[in-house]
């Protein structure tokens, strides 16, 4: 086995959203063959959109050039999985400077095995090959892709950082701005993350008067302070917020209001995110701020809801109702989302525990407004497992468009 320099970064054991473990690490000569090998498992589909061609076979002189790499001016780092007690690569991210331009742009591309697609493998490549680049005073990533490439634009997307996208000769031209790099962090008059998140902490506890609007104001303070930040940062800081100072509702705003550190949320992130709700404000607060925007926005699939749904925690069976209420609210940028709603109030429709049983009638008062008859519906076909709660409430809503119409009339009395 060859070695490389021993500045490089150490290989990185991962897991995969779905249990798989993998390790990333910098690419070698000796991997060559397996490069070579792992193109031969790679459909025709991912060929033809990694090399932009139809492509046979990958030559033995085109493997070593891969897979030797200078660590400067050319960089690759590989994903390696164990399969049948032997070392595969799997997935590969890469960059190349770009002769005769400007030194702080580089071609980048990004393949994975069609096998582990969908499990998480080119976001972690991705991050790895940017904090790399980014380090060595690159500021830009570009890469061709062909049209209906979409697994590979979802991927720029959910990295959080800002990209631009031309349409050029035939195909996207993407090019990905690395962000700040952390010794310019100074010029935006940003400490690190930890000092920040101290500030931020000793701020909140100074308020003689402690309530939603003094709170949300330090918060709209801090939001425009990181706005021009990486996402990196932004999820930097905010985990020291929730995590070390217990600021979990502000961490979670300050993320929605970053918009690429809200886009780069996926499944792992959200669940890290998510981690300590254990009442009805912490998981309300996570699923309308964070999961039900980041699901309706496509950021997670159905799976990961679902996969909450089932949980014997009652606090995630919560999220995943509460998640459902960002498909319906038309203020904010809810169109309605009968099937999905219904899938999980379906799942929990048993379910007795009080605040889940709160939840799943919030769930389908917000989808009245959408699909009436659906909720009639359901109401209908579940009647004998339903809890009074939810009969009672729901169809208070279906006939008069209130929640509890007795208390409004008792107030304006």
């Amino acid at each position: 086995m060859l070695s490389y320099p021993s500045a490089l970064p150490d290989p990185e054991l991962l897991t995969l959203k779905d249990g798989t473990q993998v390790i990333i690490r910098p690419s070698r000569p000796d991997d060559a063959e397996d490069l070579q090998s792992a193109f031969q498992r790679l459909s025709m589909e991912s060929i033809y959109l990694r090399f932009l061609s139809v492509k046979k076979e990958l030559l033995d002189e085109e493997a070593r050039y891969l897979a030797s790499v200078d660590y400067t001016s050319r960089m690759a780092f590989v994903g390696i999985c164990k399969e049948n007690d032997r070392d595969i690569v799997v997935g590969v991210a890469r960059y190349a400077m770009l002769e005769n331009v400007h030194s702080e742009i580089a071609e980048s591309a990004v393949v994975v095995e069609d096998e582990y697609q969908g499990r998480g493998l080119g976001k972690q490549l991705l991050r790895r090959l940017v904090s790399y680049a980014r380090a060595r005073g690159i500021h830009s990533l570009r890469g061709n892709l062909q049209i209906g490439n979409d697994r590979m634009l979802d991927l720029v997307q959910r990295s959080g950082l800002p990209y631009q996208q031309h349409y050029v000769d035939g195909f996207w031209e993407v090019t990905i701005d690395l962000g700040v790099p952390d010794e310019e962090l100074s010029d935006l008059g940003l400490p690190s993350t930890a000092e920040l998140a101290s500030t931020f902490d000793a701020e909140q506890c100074a308020l003689t008067i402690h309530n939603t609007d003094t709170e949300r104001a330090i918060c709209r303070k801090y939001s425009i302070r990181v706005r021009k930040a990486p996402a990196e940062y932004v999820l930097a800081f905010t985990r020291q917020l929730l995590f070390k100072h217990g600021h979990r509702w502000q961490a979670y705003e300050l993320i929605a209001g970053h918009n690429a550190a809200y886009l780069s949320l996926g499944a792992d992130e959200l669940e890290e995110l998510g981690q300590g709700i254990n009442s009805w404000w912490s998981t309300d607060s996570f699923a309308r701020t964070l999961s039900g925007p980041a699901w309706r926005d496509g950021l997670v699939t159905d799976e990961l809801i679902i996969k909450w749904a089932k949980s014997p925690d009652l606090w995630w069976r919560r999220a995943a109702l509460v998640s459902t209420v960002a498909f319906n609210i038309r203020s904010q940028g809810g169109k309605g989302d009968v099937p999905r709603t219904l899938t999980i109030c379906r799942m929990l429709v048993a379910d007795h525990e009080d605040m889940v049983v709160k939840a799943l009638s919030w769930a389908l008062r917000e989808l009245v407004y959408f699909d009436p008859g659906a909720v009639e519906g359901f109401i209908q076909e579940h009647e004998g497992v339903l809890a009074g709660r939810v009969r009672r409430e729901v169809g208070s809503k279906l006939r008069t468009g209130l929640k509890n119409p007795k208390r409004k009339e008792a107030i304006s009395r």
